[in-house]
């Protein structure tokens, strides 16, 4: 019980409030929805941390929203524990891929 609450009712209402909160904040105070309203552009020691997140996350909501998609496709390349090992192995040398300055 929970586990179900743990791991699949709070990861959907935790997305829910994301969207929800987002749409409300954009209508409600335009102005403050914006990229220096979190800092990314004024602070130089934010920016080592912040744009490689952004560029990070962005393939990682892709791979989840391909498993929603198709995921016979997904299951026959997870299907096996060395198939796993090597799609591990690749996330994370591409987690330390340098980026291009």
């Amino acid at each position: 019980m929970l586990d179900n609450l743990l791991f699949v009712v709070f990861p959907y209402v935790a997305v829910l409030l994301a969207f929800g909160v987002s749409i409300y904040r954009y209508f409600a105070n335009r102005f403050s929805y914006s990229s220096l309203s979190s800092e990314i552009l004024e602070k130089d020691w934010l920016f080592w941390g912040a744009v490689p997140w952004h560029y990070g996350v962005v393939p990682t909501l892709l791979i989840h929203l391909a498993g929603f998609a198709v995921p016979g496709l997904l299951a026959i390349l997870h299907g096996t524990a060395n198939r796993l090992y090597v799609l591990e192995l690749i996330g994370k040398a591409f987690a330390c891929w340098p980026l291009p300055e």
